[in-house]
């Protein structure tokens, strides 16, 4: 307490320095609802607080005060004044009765005050009110952060200043148009309409005003909802819309065109209003419609359809293959389909096909011919063949020195050719698909010894060492073992080949079950530049032209044995740096047991 007349001295015994404090007046002050309207009080959010209270004095007389509490500026400090009107009552029982009668509905009063206070500072649109003069009685915690301004800072002042030249201006002849008219603009019906921030910068609102009539004149709500947001995403999407290459349209669940955009006229050749509210299934190819017109139940349907190509009529009669995609908005009762003209890719594809079809045609004739024309190369070459080693055996002694060697000349280039001629046969085979797999139990070991037994002749020529490498335990596969070994066959005789008076590994890797994961084939050759290791698996390509006139070959070894991994569920890797050699590794299937 800072000051008190005398009657509140003398009422309250008051004495100088005394520790009086605002809710000891009464218990019913010392209440939460009552702290509460004190700070708001403090805040400016309120103009003043009522209150009847009930007292008694020494000699048991009864009176009711109406207390008014009010924030007021003395010397620059804010201050909460008290003033009290008291009346006495004549019937002590009457007097007690009807305060206490009063003091029960001020506190239900008090309490639908702050639920309903409550509920409009929660609420998520801005909820404004002001008085039938325009001044602004109460201003929500939304419309706060909406507009930027504080309660206290709106209170009092006219809700013009919410608003935009030339509405700003004109707003209290609004107001005085309707109570004279009573003809609503906004109230009662809603609006968009821009407002002003506190900074001056301009937003779209939804503005919503109801009226209460009391005696005291009329009170206006406004329920505010900021639009930036929706109208930033509308904006968007009609940039999107418009903007987009694709040919995009808005159909009703009736089947009809409720939009288009632009590219509906660039490549269909219809403006926006040659299709308003027309039928959309009138532009389907009959044929792509089908006779129970299915594809337009599907688009029409409850369910979202994509990538469904049909063909859709253009304006001057010619059809277009479109890639349709749409998406059902059951709440606005619209489709929204987007399609992509696929004409040209289609009409590629189209092509891409016969030049296949043609291709797939003359493989089969080139494998056919290859296939006759090794018949007739191998016949008489195995004739030479054999003629040459039965002259080798020179049992009467006809032929000299030089005639042996022209003899072995002839059989050594004959047996070339006929290797060359059954290369060329099995890469046929293996690119016209025409190899079938004959899987069975295969025992790598024993494999890869039958092997290095086979070419034991060219081991010894190139004096080459043999380091073969293959774990104990290690388990069988399941494969074709006639192309398995043509792989190998082919691998270890490259790496025989470039690995002269050097050693060639041959390991089997396993896993821990010893299951075997890959064959390493490492030689000790020249090595090969990387941007050509993709290229030694081409048919009739070499790595390098000088290494293919001194080692000889045709160029098909790698890419048979690459054709036969893959048609055995394999992959080959070859990793190599020159002049440190080259490892080709053979990845087997995960599972290359018998299932």
């Amino acid at each position: 307490m800072q000051y008190a007349d005398k009657e509140a001295i003398a009422h309250f015994r008051l004495g100088e320095g005394s520790s009086f404090k605002l809710f000891d007046i009464h218990p019913d002050l010392q209440i939460q609802g009552f702290v509460n309207e004190i700070s708001e009080l403090s805040r400016g959010r309120l103009d003043r607080i009522e209150r009847i209270l009930s007292f008694g004095t020494r000699d048991h007389q009864m009176f009711s005060g109406r207390f008014i509490f009010s924030l007021v500026k003395l010397g620059g400090h804010d201050f909460i004044e008290v003033v009290c009107e008291c009346s006495r009552a004549k019937n002590p029982e009457t007097s007690l009765e009807v305060s206490d009668m009063l003091v029960a509905a001020q506190k239900n009063l008090l309490i639908s005050e702050r639920t309903m206070a409550t509920i409009v500072d929660l609420a998520v649109d801005g909820v404004v009110i002001i008085d039938d003069q325009g001044i602004i009685q109460a201003f929500n915690l939304a419309a706060e952060r909406m507009f930027g301004y504080r309660c206290s800072e709106v209170l009092g002042r006219n809700v013009s200043l919410l608003a935009p030249e030339p509405h700003r201006s004109k707003h209290d002849g609004y107001i005085k148009r309707f109570l004279t008219t009573r003809i609503p603009h906004i109230i009662g019906i809603g609006r968009e309409v821009d407002a002003q921030k506190k900074d001056g910068e301009l937003f779209p609102i939804d503005l919503a005003v109801g009226e209460v009539r009391l005696e005291t004149g009329s009170l206006f709500t406004g329920f505010i909802r900021d639009l930036s947001e929706s109208r930033k995403l509308i904006s968007e999407r009609n940039s999107f819309f418009q903007m987009s290459l694709d040919l995009f349209c808005i159909l009703g669940f009736d089947g009809l065109f409720r939009r288009v955009n632009p590219q509906w006229h660039d490549v269909m050749g219809y403006a926006p209003e040659d299709l308003q509210g027309k039928p959309f299934g009138d532009l389907i190819h009959p044929d792509d419609i089908g006779s129970d017109g299915q594809i337009l139940r599907e688009i029409l349907g409850e369910r979202n359809v994509f990538g469904r190509v049909m063909r859709l009529r253009q304006q001057n009669g010619d059809w277009r293959w479109l890639l349709w995609n749409s998406s059902v908005d059951r709440a606005n009762r619209a489709i929204y389909g987007v399609s992509r003209d696929i004409t040209e890719q289609k009409s590629m594809l189209e092509e891409l096909q016969k030049a296949k079809a043609e291709a797939e045609k003359s493989s089969m004739a080139k494998g056919i011919f290859i296939a006759k024309m090794s018949h007739e190369f191998r016949t008489p070459l195995n004739s030479i063949i054999g003629f040459s080693r039965h002259l080798q055996k020179n049992t009467d002694n006809r032929f000299s020195e030089r005639d042996m060697l022209y003899l072995d000349r002839i059989l050594r280039n004959g047996e070339t050719l006929l290797k060359m001629i059954v290369s060329i046969l099995d890469f046929s085979r293996s690119e016209s698909h025409q190899l079938r797999v004959e899987s069975r139990e295969v025992n790598l070991r024993e494999l890869l010894e039958e092997i290095i037994d086979l070419m034991q002749v060219l081991i010894e020529e190139r004096h080459v060492d043999i380091v073969l490498s293959v774990p104990e335990g290690c388990r069988t596969i399941f494969t074709d073992v006639v192309k398995l070994r043509q792989i190998l066959q082919n691998l270890i005789d490259n790496a025989i080949k470039f690995s002269d008076n050097k050693p060639v590994k041959i390991e089997v890797v396993v896993d821990e079950q010893n299951q075997p994961g890959q064959i390493d084939v490492v030689d000790a050759g020249p090595g090969i530049e990387a941007d050509k290791v993709d290229l030694i698996f081409e048919a009739f390509q070499q790595a390098d032209n000088r290494i293919a006139r001194k080692y000889g070959g045709a160029g098909l070894g790698l890419a048979i044995a690459r054709s036969f991994a893959e048609l055995l569920g394999m992959k080959i890797i070859a990793k190599s740096e020159p002049g440190h050699g080259s490892c080709f590794s053979v990845i087997l299937p995960k599972n290359g047991e018998k299932p």
